[in-house]
């Protein structure tokens, strides 16, 4: 269970998903949940401090319109800063040892330009903290959570922390993506059977790797793995709609890697385009 977790949300519609999905989230008794805005460090003046006041205010708001589950068994605290987002984030996970933390994602993509491109991707690179990104409001805990993983250090890391946010979900699913190395190549002397043949090998070969890897780590959550051939960018949303996931969990690099390998590649239009809630787990935090 989480037992400390840092809900960064900003002043629209947003907040309320992600103060939905926070409140169903398996909570530790007397967890720390602390809900944070940050004002823009551009407004000045007394602009700074009317916003700083509205902020204020609706925080106290959101807590007490949406689910009071929190309310009883949380230690809640409400916190206005002014900066950078993700600078202040930052400092905050650090100086409250944050576990997770929980961004908004909406649907629109001038909200994901600005927020992805920004906010999250900044929080992902500069820290070794899970983050979870909220896109649909919840109504409950997380069914059917979908990992997306490549045969790495952060594979099975992702899947030992899932444990943390899935709560009592059964057995999690996990697809993985592969493609021939010579994939989209033609060689005439080769064939096509040979290409299909190589393929399923590959395949096969790959996918046992992964799961020697996490069952190396000892993830204490049952695994049902799942082989596709093709581009992730192709093949892990086609599985996120057939599972009908509501969660897809993501491994990534260390965090030197991360702006390149992950948000800027494969993980990053994932988890701009797909449907349902995101989280990253990076290799370096479990």
């Amino acid at each position: 269970m989480l037992t400390s977790v840092l809900v960064s949300v900003d002043l629209s519609p947003n907040a309320d998903r992600v103060w939905s999905r926070v409140a169903r989230l398996p909570l530790a008794p007397g967890a720390r949940v602390t809900l944070l805005h940050v004002v823009p460090k551009e407004l000045a003046g007394s602009a700074q401090l009317r916003a700083v006041d509205d902020a204020t205010d609706a925080l106290y708001a959101l807590t007490s319109r949406g689910p009071t589950e929190l309310l009883g068994r949380c230690e809640i605290e409400r916190l206005v800063l002014i900066g950078e987002p993700s600078k202040r984030i930052g400092e905050q996970v650090k100086k409250r040892r944050a576990e997770l933390v929980v961004l908004g994602r909406g649907p629109g993509r001038a909200f994901r330009d600005r927020a992805l491109g920004s906010t999250a991707e900044r929080v992902l690179r500069a820290g070794q903290t899970p983050v979870l990104v909220v896109r649909r409001l919840a109504r409950h805990a997380y069914e059917k959570a979908l990992a997306a993983l490549d045969v790495d250090d952060a594979a099975a890391k992702a899947v030992a922390f899932s444990r943390k946010v899935l709560g009592a979900v059964g057995a999690l699913d996990v697809v993985h993506a592969t493609s021939a190395p010579f994939r989209g190549q033609f060689y005439p002397s080769l064939g096509a059977d040979y290409a299909r043949d190589y393929e399923r090998r590959h395949q096969r070969t790959r996918l046992a790797e992964l799961k020697r890897s996490i069952k190396r780590a000892r993830p204490g959550v049952a695994v049902k793995f799942h082989g596709r051939t093709g581009p992730a960018r192709v093949v892990v949303p086609e599985a996120v709609s057939s599972f009908s996931a509501d969660l897809l969990i993501l491994g990534t690099h260390a965090r030197s890697q991360m702006g390149a390998a992950v948000l800027g590649t494969v993980a990053g239009d994932l988890l701009r385009e797909v449907p349902c809630d995101v989280l990253v787990v990076p290799a370096g935090r479990i």
